[in-house]
């Protein structure tokens, strides 16, 4: 991206990167052949930015965190064995016994899909507000997919360095 530019094809670039089962994917928009290209825009005159953080400090302590943490090797372990699927070609059985012992080859780690935590460190609980809780109640379907939301929500990796907004 150039400076003053847009991030078509290149998006926001964190300052403190965290590996990501994503990255093992080609999913995002400048692997698309319709990405928009980047335009070049004017700079923001009013704007006035806050000092700058201690981005190469924190970098490192995020680095540590990274390199202790168990969940996070097992998503870096995942980020390779994703990378490897997609730059073999592969043949696929039509069979089912043949497409069975592929299935079964070619399984992801389950932990890691699962969302297993090899710490175990629960900080956090996933519950609705009362009044979600309330508007619940005699709607069986909505209460089912909401269950469904918790459980996902609860299963996730808590990063324990810092903070999530879910919207």
């Amino acid at each position: 991206m150039e400076k003053n530019g847009t991030i078509e094809r290149s998006s926001v670039k964190p300052d403190i990167p965290l590996p990501d089962a994503f990255d093992g994917i080609d999913y995002r928009e400048k692997f698309s052949p319709a990405a928009l290209p980047a335009e070049t825009v004017t700079k923001n005159a009013w704007y006035k930015p806050l000092a700058a953080l201690p981005i190469s400090e924190l970098k490192k302590g995020s680095e540590e965190r990274v390199n202790r943490s168990p969940d996070f090797q097992q998503i870096k372990k995942l980020i390779d064995q994703l990378r490897a699927q997609q730059e073999r070609t592969v043949t696929i059985p039509l069979k089912w016994d043949g497409f069975e012992k592929w299935a079964k080859q070619n399984r992801l780690t389950p932990d890691m899909i699962e969302g297993s935590s090899a710490s175990n460190s629960k900080k956090f609980t996933v519950d609705n507000h009362s009044l979600d809780k309330a508007l619940l109640v005699n709607n069986e379907y909505a209460r089912e997919v909401n269950n469904k939301w918790l459980l996902d929500i609860g299963r996730g990796y808590l990063y324990t360095g810092g903070f999530f907004h879910f919207m």
